[in-house]
């Protein structure tokens, strides 16, 4: 029975070291697929694959064996081309330049595609404005340098990140890389939207001032170049006002124009002074003798009874006319403006207002502007 035992126990043994070495086995063949212990490529977490081409990341030299204390073959600049081989010792990485090859320090490298695919992650969209039209895309970070596209204003362009300098970035457009200056980028596609806004309303003044123009030069001789707004008409005097030269009581008279006679508004002056057009002559009138209400053709009102009158008064030009008995100014409640200095026929008092006809039409002003 104690025989047994022990031989029991030897093949147990025996098997766990069968598995021991399997297992070592295994592992030394990894470590030697991946280039063995102690080849330097322990500290790699990127896997190069022999022959892809590789670019230099600094300045850097080319050395003989795998340690700068080694012959230095070449001295290379930031960007050189170089064809990986295999990895070596102390981090550093066998690689061919042309027709040298050597030793390079493998921080010193970088993929080429993978640089390439960082750039593009680092872009941003930008748009071109803050110009008339276009904007330059140089050659180099400056505007001494040769110019490669002009770029319209509202285009879309990609941005490298971290390029600005010498109040430039590094854009690329249209598969061309080069710089434009800061100033004429933004994100903000609002600020595109506003300019080209901006830009449409300067189109549209400087088409309608030429046509304007156009206008003015096939009138006849001596007639009115400005067109006139609507229509008004003389009221507030017995008989006629004049048309003169100048928006003054010095102004020349060039006319008079009965009362009840339909004008044309054209501008407000100051001096409260209207601009008209009468008859095909243009020309300056007071205000206080224009309105816009045409005059009525009806029988007087109040006929056989006393008429009582109010005069517009406290005010520095003139007082609102209301459709209603409200404070409502919106365009719906106002009637006209009646000139200060104004006789108006009082109809009545309604609460802070008073109900008074003007010219034909009736309305109410507020009480403390009638005297």
């Amino acid at each position: 029975m104690d025989s047994g035992k022990k031989i029991s126990t030897e093949a147990v043994i025996c098997i766990i070291l069968g598995v021991m070495v399997l297992f070592l086995g295994a592992a030394a063949a990894v470590i030697f697929a991946f280039g063995g212990i102690g080849s330097g490529n322990k500290d790699n977490t990127n896997i190069i694959t022999s022959g892809i081409q590789y670019s230099t990341a600094i300045d850097t030299e080319i050395y003989e064996k795998p340690s700068s204390q080694s012959a230095v073959l070449a001295k290379v600049s930031k960007g050189v081309k170089v064809s990986f081989i295999s990895y070596a010792d102390d981090g550093y990485y066998k690689v061919k330049a042309d027709d040298i090859t050597g030793y390079v320090k493998g921080d010193y490298i970088v993929d080429d595609v993978l640089l390439s695919q960082q750039e593009e992650a680092q872009k941003v969209n930008m748009y071109i404005v803050n110009v008339d039209t276009s904007a330059k895309m140089y050659a180099e970070a400056s505007s001494a340098s040769a110019t490669l596209a002009d770029i319209e204003f509202g285009t879309q362009v990609r941005v490298f990140a971290n390029t600005e300098g010498n109040g430039m970035r590094k854009v690329e457009y249209n598969g061309t890389t080069g710089y434009v200056e800061q100033q004429c980028l933004t994100e903000d596609y609002n600020i595109v939207q506003n300019q080209q806004n901006l830009k449409q309303k300067e189109l549209d003044a400087k088409q309608k001032a030429e046509m304007e123009a156009a206008r003015r030069a096939s009138l006849p001789p001596g007639s009115s170049a400005v067109e006139p707004k609507y229509p008004m008409y003389v009221c507030n005097v017995q008989n006629a006002i004049y048309l003169r030269t100048h928006p003054s009581e010095y102004g020349d008279i060039i006319t008079t124009i009965p009362v009840n006679t339909q004008v044309y508004y054209i501008d407000t002056c100051e001096g409260s002074w209207y601009k008209i057009s009468y008859n095909g002559k243009m020309g300056y009138s007071k205000a206080q003798y224009l309105t816009r209400i045409a005059p009525s053709v009806s029988q007087p009102y109040n006929t056989g009874t006393v008429v009582n009158y109010r005069t517009i008064t406290g005010v520095d030009k003139s007082a609102y006319l209301r459709r209603n008995a409200t404070s409502d100014t919106g365009a719906s409640n106002i009637i006209c403006e009646v000139p200060k200095g104004t006789r108006v026929e009082y109809l009545g008092t309604y609460g802070e207002y008073g109900k008074v006809r003007y010219n034909g039409a009736t309305g109410y002003v507020l009480l403390k502007y009638l005297y």
